[in-house]
């Protein structure tokens, strides 16, 4: 299990409006370990509790706690954010439970578009035309575009599911999103994949060498809005990845307009990617993927990686694996579930039911149960 550093605990005494804190909020409960307190949070990540004014009236009850993590400059192997938690009251939980809530209209695109609500299950697989958008390269042109919607086999419709809309290569389709299913498993995550605008990649002459792009994230976009239409999703888990072209459509937005990747948490960019530079990511996981026998596209990776680095983000990583060519292999899964590691949201199921067994009592084993609902 990796522990993140917990700063300091302070002011206890009232919760601000969450509108008025500029910080990360958790359900988390805090446990004593020996003579130190660590918190445990609704995602399964443990916090222990440096200095201590957090008082034994607030052990082992569900808690509601605002933090803020530290900026610490790249981040070495193994080393985790530092957090500094500034809020912590009981939580209450919502009258009426938990429920579904669309996203604010036009928040990424102007659509109010929704998945079927009837088909909204577990394990469920949904396709949408999406004709507004125009045709689809993948099929010449000659058919509406679709975005195809793969739901966990734990889905809820009020659970804030992390995401992945991945764009394929070539001219497109949306087939690869099994490919994601097997890295991340049944549970947990909604895979969406979209196709790619025939006319808009005729006109920037791509469709002569066999490739597409999704122009400043507009598909992705209006993809992401429809899903938030529609149920809930995790804000701090929604990752845009591409495989070959799709790779580039992350690469020339990372370059060329800051707006098409902001909503983004992490990007994955699978053997492809060419001339990033000006984007700040931060702390946004980003992975480059590549077989070493790609040759063709290995110095354009560079060239997008020697950008990125310029503005010295915390969690860059690059990964040329051995005897790959252009290709998409099983030796790519490992790597890929590592690097998830760094959304907290991966692995929530298997680091809860670690929790479950070192419950210290009945009372924190009942908060982390209720979690995995």
């Amino acid at each position: 299990m990796k522990y993140g550093k917990l700063l300091a605990i302070g002011g206890l005494a009232a919760l601000l409006p969450l509108s008025a804190i500029r910080a990360a909020v958790w359900r988390a409960v805090a446990v004593k370990n020996g003579e130190t307190v660590e918190l445990w949070t609704s995602d399964g990540i443990r916090y222990p509790v440096s200095g201590s004014r957090f008082t034994d009236s607030l052990l082992n009850q569900e808690l509601l706690v605002a933090g803020r993590l530290i900026p610490v400059g790249p981040l070495r192997e193994g080393q985790v954010r530092r957090v500094v938690i500034t809020r912590a009251i009981p939580w209450q939980p919502p009258t009426g439970g938990v429920q579904f809530r669309p996203e604010q209209r036009n928040t990424y695109a102007k659509t109010a578009r929704t998945l079927p609500e009837t088909e909204l299950k577990p394990e469920a697989l949904l396709t949408l035309e999406l004709p507004e958008l125009g045709n689809s390269a993948s099929s010449g042109g000659s058919a509406p575009i679709k975005m195809c919607v793969s739901l966990p086999s734990d889905y809820k419709r009020a659970t804030p599911h992390p995401v992945i809309i991945h764009f394929g290569g070539g001219t497109g389709g949306t087939g690869d999103w099994q490919h994601w299913r097997r890295i991340t498993g049944p549970e947990n995550f909604i895979i969406v994949t979209a196709d790619y605008n025939h006319d808009e990649n005729e006109k920037k002459g791509l469709l002569k060498i066999g490739t597409c792009r999704d122009f400043n994230s507009k598909i992705a976009f209006h993809a992401l809005q429809i899903l938030r239409n529609s149920t809930m999703t995790d804000p701090k888990t929604v990752i845009l990845t591409g495989f070959s072209s799709g790779a580039y459509s992350i690469t020339d937005n990372l370059k060329n307009n800051p707006k098409a990747w902001q909503p983004f948490s992490g990007f994955c960019a699978i053997a492809g990617g060419s001339k990033a530079g000006s984007a700040r990511i931060a702390d946004r996981p980003t992975l480059f993927i590549i077989g070493a026998n790609d040759t063709m596209r290995h110095k354009w990776l560079d060239e997008a990686v020697d950008g990125l680095k310029k503005n010295r983000p915390e969690k860059l990583f690059v990964e040329k694996v051995p005897g790959v060519g252009h290709d998409w292999p099983e030796a790519f899964t490992p790597l890929i579930r590592k690097w998830l590691e760094n959304f907290p949201a991966y692995g929530t199921s298997a680091r809860l039911d670690a929790m479950t067994r070192e419950a210290p009592d009945d009372s924190v084993r009942t908060i982390v149960e209720s979690w995995k609902q």
